[in-house]
């Protein structure tokens, strides 16, 4: 069983063509977004089952050559999933399972289908301000300190009523045509 931190050296490894598995271990620390650099990665991309902390680091959607899995179940990643992790279309599972994941669903993600995001064992739908209070802090509603000017389209403009009828009074009369047309003469 391997235990310390992942190095982010790994990333030199970059004709690395069919898997990366470091899963079932006793890795601590977080992961390195220079991972992201393993692009040639054809099948999967596994780091479950480990003790690792952190952030999934959004960078990691640079992986688009997957066709196996994405794993990093069981461990103590913390935050939302990044929505650039939509990326990796070609993936058959993204197993993030069992950690303490929170936040809301990022549509992209949930468009990789219903049969291949597994999100059990997770805030999935909690703020993370609530989950993890000394990472995140709940932001009040800001409530406004001044009442919104309106704008023009809000209230009608009145204009001042005349002090007196001019004289002579304008008549109004309309000319013979197919549509009335009405036209004031004085």
């Amino acid at each position: 069983s391997l235990t310390g931190t992942i190095s982010s050296e790994l990333a030199l490894l970059t004709n690395l063509a069919g898997y990366f598995y470091l899963g079932s271990n006793s890795l601590t620390g977080t992961i390195p977004s220079e991972l992201a650099l393993l692009t040639k990665l054809a099948e999967y991309f596994n780091l479950d089952y480990n003790l690792l902390t952190g952030t999934i680091p959004s960078e990691l959607a640079l992986l688009t050559k997957l066709t196996g899995y994405f794993a990093l179940l069981a461990n103590n990643l913390t935050g939302v999933i990044p929505s650039e992790l939509g990326m990796l279309t070609g993936i058959t599972s993204l197993y993030l399972q069992s950690n303490q994941l929170c936040g809301d669903m990022p549509p992209e993600v949930m468009a990789l289908g219903d049969g291949v995001v597994k999100i059990d064992d997770n805030a999935i739908g909690t703020p993370c301000c609530e989950t993890i209070p000394d990472k995140y802090t709940c932001e009040p509603t800001p409530v406004p300190t001044t009442p919104p000017s309106p704008g023009p389209s809000v209230l009608p403009t009145v204009s001042p009523r005349p002090t007196a009828i001019p004289s002579p009074a304008p008549t109004l009369t309309f000319a013979p045509t197919k549509t009335l047309t009405p036209t004031i003469s004085q």
